[in-house]
């Protein structure tokens, strides 16, 4: 098998969306089909239609965030040079080792991750503002009532953290 379809067979693994390109201009393709279904890019340098540098550069004009790791056979410190200036996260040298390749993953990974779990909060946080929104514009407020309704609430928040309020 190809290093693209070994790739390919360990990334379903980790991913629920993996799409695969022959070449640049396919991978620029699928790119815009799925933007929006698309984590991170892993891509070669050396790529028939469109290289990986050309790829990733298409890519930036739209999406600045997006982790991206670069498998290449090249060491030279031009092609580096351009990966490190347009923002590549990680690179791996050729031949391409598996615990080499999770930990890429992993660490380029990391930043998503992190953001995903800020939503997350945030979404909580508006949540619990809501909820004191609503107990400042009652007149008629029932703390009781409120710590019931407080503890149902799917938050990282414990009751007890709320005790300065009785």
């Amino acid at each position: 098998a190809t290093i693209r379809m070994q790739l390919f067979d360990a990334f379903t693994e980790l991913f629920n969306n993996v799409y695969v390109a022959s070449d640049g201009e396919e991978a620029l393709k699928i790119y815009h089909e799925n933007k929006n279904n698309i984590n991170l890019l892993v891509t070669d340098i050396q790529m028939p239609n469109k290289n990986g540098i050309e790829l990733i550069k298409a890519i930036r004009e739209e999406d600045n965030n997006m982790p991206i790791i670069i498998t290449t056979a090249h060491d030279e410190s031009g092609y580096l040079l351009d990966s490190i200036n347009i923002g590549v996260s990680k690179f791996i040298i050729k031949p391409m080792k598996y615990e080499k390749v999770v930990e890429s993953v992993t660490s380029a990974m990391e930043p998503y991750r992190q953001n995903l779990e800020l939503i997350q909060k945030n979404k909580e946080v508006n949540a619990l503002l809501a909820m004191f929104k609503t107990i400042v514009n009652d007149k008629n407020f029932n703390f009781e009532q409120f710590r019931k309704q407080f503890s149902n609430h799917d938050s990282n928040i414990k009751y007890e953290d709320i005790e300065l309020f009785s």
